[in-house]
């Protein structure tokens, strides 16, 4: 029940990991292991189900059986089981025996004689359930405890409140609920009640000081080592009620434990354990005297500490804070790499694809030069045809022009002809009155020269129209210097 006892221990513990265990938690599981001791007389080795097992204690005491855990609360503990004890997830007479250790107060009364019941039905041999049972001297102890703890160590224990809360369970009903499923029941009980109380103050008083827990464990290995077989009494803390099942015999307990129930040693020699813890509570009193002393100095060092662990906490965020970050470039650094690797590929076909087309345009260039060429030469062809052409139109526009020049001496005879006329005309008209019969004879005989003079100028005009025409044709066509 000590506050140290919440911590889970996976790997199976050393001997001398389990004598450091704190006292009233040993008292429990080494209870149970004294009682298998006897029954494995008769069965090795057991198939255990410890119900509420989740710390996995009992496979450190009990290495060479087989030991299945069951819970409600989760642990890291190997192959533990969620479950509830009053419906427990396992077929019938599946275990050799079933334990329970300082779970049943635990329990609501309401489901806990259906607990009993799941217990006998999963077992074909025997149940073990080990714990307080309600009694007014355990009820008063267990009071005290919790008051001191309250009032002197400010401490809310959950397991003790859930004691007060659900209130201890009845031994003789739990036997009758056994006798209930064809059980038969014997109880052994442990842990003299006026020690339990002062060697649990005495535990949780240092628990509860980091300076005292080395002393603390050392204080616990003592006990486990010297005291637990000689801690029974008339009246004690611890009961573990046994029901044996269909026809296994019920275990002989009487001689489990040696020693003196005093506590003394056996050879009479030196202090007996009983005086060693009461020098050890002696020192504990006058340790707490001195607290007013030092306490201070241990207070201000607390702050101390409690602004180191502060600081450590902001670089411990900072760190998380770059932890993710790391991990959040290499995420997007192995996503680039996948990209890029990706990208590469991509290249790698695409030069694949490209190296094929320039193959087929490197052929279809070679085809294009060779075409090229031809047309090259028939150009070449084409130009000699054009400057043949260009050569005749040439000496045609010669012909022309020497044509043109034979039509403007024409036409300038004409018009030396014509102002000759003006001139015989301007003479005629003088002469008008004279020559005015004659004019008027002869002026039908110069219309009729004028008439052929147009006539002989349109002639020659529709001779020359076409070729200024061809010339025109020829000079469009020749792309030349004409």
């Amino acid at each position: 029940m000590g506050q140290r006892e919440m911590q889970l221990h996976t790997p199976p513990l050393s001997a001398a990991e389990i004598l450091r265990l704190p006292f009233d938690q040993y008292q429990r599981y080494r209870l149970v292991t004294e009682i298998l001791g006897r029954i494995r007389n008769l069965r090795h080795p057991l198939r255990i189900l410890d119900v509420g097992g989740r710390t996995a204690l009992l496979r450190s005491f009990l290495p060479e059986d087989e030991v299945t855990l069951v819970d409600l609360e989760s642990s890291d503990a190997v192959g533990l089981v969620l479950g509830d004890g009053s419906h427990l997830p396992f077929a019938d007479n599946s275990f050799d025996v079933v334990t329970g250790c300082d779970t049943l107060e635990h329990i609501p009364p309401d489901v806990r004689r259906d607990f009993v019941a799941e217990c006998a039905r999963v077992s074909h041999g025997y149940v073990i359930l080990a714990g307080p049972f309600f009694a007014p001297e355990v009820d008063e102890a267990e009071e005290l405890l919790y008051d001191f703890m309250k009032s002197k160590l400010a401490l809310d224990h959950r397991y003790l409140r859930e004691h007060r809360e659900l209130g201890l369970p009845d031994r003789a009903v739990v036997g009758r609920w056994f006798e209930e499923c064809g059980g038969r029941v014997m109880n052994v009980g442990h842990a003299r009640l006026d020690r339990w109380l002062a060697l649990m103050c005495m535990s949780m008083y240092m628990d509860n000081d980091p300076l005292l827990r080395p002393l603390a464990s050392r204080f616990f290995a003592f006990y486990n080592e010297r005291m637990f077989e000689s801690d029974r009494g008339p009246s004690v803390y611890r009961h573990a009620v046994v029901a044996a099942l269909e026809e296994a015999p019920l275990p002989d307990c009487d001689v489990m434990f040696a020693g003196n129930e005093n506590g003394a040693e056996a050879n009479g020699a030196g202090a007996s354990p009983v005086e060693t813890a009461g020098a050890l509570a002696r020192e504990l009193v006058a340790f707490d005297r001195e607290q007013d002393v030092w306490r201070p100095e241990i207070e201000r060092l607390e702050g101390v500490v409690g602004g180191l662990v502060q600081d450590l906490e902001g670089h411990r965020e900072k760190l998380t804070e770059t932890e993710q970050d790391l991990v959040g470039h290499r995420e997007k650094l192995a996503a680039t790499e996948h990209d890029l690797h990706a990208h590469v590929e991509a290249v790698g076909e695409l030069r694949e694809r490209l190296t094929a087309e320039r193959a087929g345009f490197e052929a279809v260039c070679e085809d294009l030069r060779g075409e090229l060429a031809e047309h090259a030469r028939q150009r070449d062809i084409e130009r000699a045809a054009e400057h043949d052409i260009a050569d005749k139109l040439r000496a045609d526009l010669e012909g022309h022009r020497a044509v043109m020049a034979d039509v403007r001496a024409d036409a300038e005879g004409l018009r030396a002809e014509g102002e000759a006329l003006r001139a015989d005309r301007e003479a005629h008209i003088t002469h008008k009155d004279v020559l005015l019969a004659e004019l008027e004879a002869t002026s039908t005989q110069s219309e009729l020269v004028r008439t052929e003079l147009r006539a002989e100028i349109e002639r020659l005009r529709n001779e020359l129209r076409p070729r200024l025409k061809n010339l025109k044709r020829a000079f469009r066509l020749d792309k030349g210097p004409y």
